[in-house]
């Protein structure tokens, strides 16, 4: 005798029940190259919204022209996902002309890398 349909959806959402609660604890997620490239990026972006918050306020008549290049390297921040960065260290704050020339070459960095 055949099953009928409503026996066999019975048996195949019970097979798909239980395919869904295993009892094997999931493997540790291995990191990938990509991860380390997307940390190093995260690494970089983060060193640049800082060199850029410190231009700002260095040269808060320029604040204005300076937050959009802020607001963008953050945004590029959040687009790459959660990932370990470590907390930059205490540096000098930079004056005048030097923190624009830092951020340049920060910028040019960034763009080569």
């Amino acid at each position: 005798m055949q099953p009928t349909r409503r026996q066999a959806l019975a048996t195949g959402a019970a097979v798909l029940v239980t395919g869904c609660t295993t009892s094997v604890p999931p493997r540790p997620r291995v990191r990938t190259t990509d991860d380390a490239l997307r940390e190093a990026a995260a690494a970089r972006e983060q060193a640049l919204v800082d060199a850029c918050a410190a231009a700002a306020r260095a040269h808060p008549e320029r604040a204005t022209e300076l937050q959009g290049f802020l607001s963008d390297h953050a945004a590029h921040l959040v687009q790459l996902g959660p990932v370990s960065v470590p907390t930059p260290t205490a540096t000098p704050a930079a004056t005048g002309a030097s923190s624009l020339r830092a951020l340049a070459a920060r910028e040019r960095a960034a763009a080569a890398a």
